[in-house]
């Protein structure tokens, strides 16, 4: 398996883990954050096996991240003005 089907099997399998967590807006950005950092830091690693565990370290900093962000803006606290 070279590594761009290495990277699309990756993919789903982020993407799907995202979805079950946030939005499937925000869980297509999170993907492609990660298939990023991963094609740019980690281009010597090739096997699967070696990049599933990172990539959901990856995806789980960018997560967490994610939801800082939004408590930072306060985006939990807001309540309806109607």
């Amino acid at each position: 398996m070279d590594r761009d089907q290495t990277l699309k099997s990756l993919r789903e399998r982020i993407l799907t883990f995202a979805t079950s967590r946030i939005s499937k807006d925000l869980a297509e950005d999170l993907a492609q954050d990660v298939l990023v950092v991963l094609h740019e830091k980690y281009a010597r690693v090739t096997e699967l096996t070696e990049l599933v565990p990172l990539a959901f370290q990856i995806l789980r900093f960018k997560m967490l991240d994610l939801h800082r962000k939004s408590l930072r803006r306060g985006e939990y606290n807001q309540a309806s003005i109607d």
